[in-house]
């Protein structure tokens, strides 16, 4: 039962990918948080995940590339189902094959701006540019 559920999961999402492929793609950073104790912060306040963001990047690394025509469609790619994730072809670059998939609390990155991947959605980070900027 799992596994039939899983290939259908992978059926609707080949589909929903055959329907965007007229959308423009962009290439998006994946960076994954890299203390894992805190990862809890990002569903619980993410605002403090978002402070450690700007103030902290240290913190963070860069795992991936990715080609996607949105943000949901980054979070999907990007998830660990019946093979590894990097393996996709809308991975461009990663750091390695085997990762993790991307969480809440993790950072995506598209042409200066950021979102964190929130427990519902993503929040834009808004003071992403200023501070790339000050880097």
């Amino acid at each position: 039962m799992k596994m039939q559920a899983s290939i259908q999961h992978e059926e609707l999402f080949r589909h929903r990918n055959k329907l965007c492929a007229h959308f423009p793609k962009h290439t998006f950073e994946v960076w994954h948080f890299s203390t894992p104790e805190l990862l809890p912060e990002g569903y619980q306040h993410p605002d403090r995940a978002i402070a450690r963001w700007l103030n902290n990047h240290e913190q963070y690394v860069k795992v991936a590339e990715v080609e996607a025509t949105s943000l949901e469609n980054v979070w999907g790619f990007t998830q660990n189902g019946n093979a590894l994730w990097t393996k996709r072809p809308e991975i461009t670059w990663s750091t390695s094959h085997e990762l993790r998939s991307t969480s809440v609390g993790d950072v995506l990155v598209q042409n200066g701006k950021a979102w964190l991947v929130a427990w519902q959605g993503f929040l834009e980070i808004a003071d992403h540019q200023e501070k790339s900027k000050q880097v």
